[in-house]
């Protein structure tokens, strides 16, 4: 096996080098748990996001069991307690318990961030709460994920940052999200 390392929450990830299978180890160098997959991540949060050997998603426990049975064609990290994930080009949240509390329906999501996100329907990328409702009726043309705690968007006049209640806080910024 090859060490990835480094240690996350008392766990780091080495992989057979010729073989389908991803280990966890412990700080005492010995097997945690092991799953068949071709990518794993660092622990966070006591989860641990799995690529697996079809080139689905899914979270893991620290002891290597899955938080739910569902599979996901990306998957997020977890922010204020959900993770953004995209099956069917469609997607939605799940908390740290692996249950969808945001069903998907969007084109884009982000991760969360002071208990908002941004999505995107169509060509509008929008801020949603927890419970995914908008924040305000306030539409972007473009949109990215949120940088200490301020997301940045775009209208067609120009880039620029808003908060978690969707206040501009910046505008006229020069650059690309």
């Amino acid at each position: 096996t090859v060490f990835y390392g480094p240690y996350s929450e008392g766990l780091a990830m080495s992989k057979s080098q010729y073989g389908s299978t991803i280990y966890y180890l412990n700080k005492e160098g010995k097997t945690q748990f092991s799953i068949p997959g071709k990518d794993g991540f660092p622990c966070k949060d006591g989860r641990i996001k799995i690529k697996n050997n079809s080139d689905k998603f899914l979270y893991v426990d620290i002891n290597g069991k899955p938080i739910n049975n569902s599979t996901y064609d990306d998957l997020g990290d977890f922010y204020n307690g959900l993770a953004g994930f995209m099956n069917n080009k469609k997607g939605g949240y799940i908390d740290t318990a692996g249950i969808v509390v945001i069903p998907a329906q969007y084109d884009e999501v982000s991760n969360f961030s002071n208990g908002t996100a941004i999505v995107k329907v169509g060509n509008d990328f929008f801020q949603i709460n927890k419970v995914a409702r908008p924040i305000t009726s306030n539409k972007y043309i473009a949109a990215s994920d949120p940088s200490k705690g301020f997301f940045p968007v775009k209208k067609t006049s120009g880039f620029g940052l808003i908060d978690e209640k969707g206040k501009i806080i910046a505008t006229n910024l020069r650059g690309k999200l």
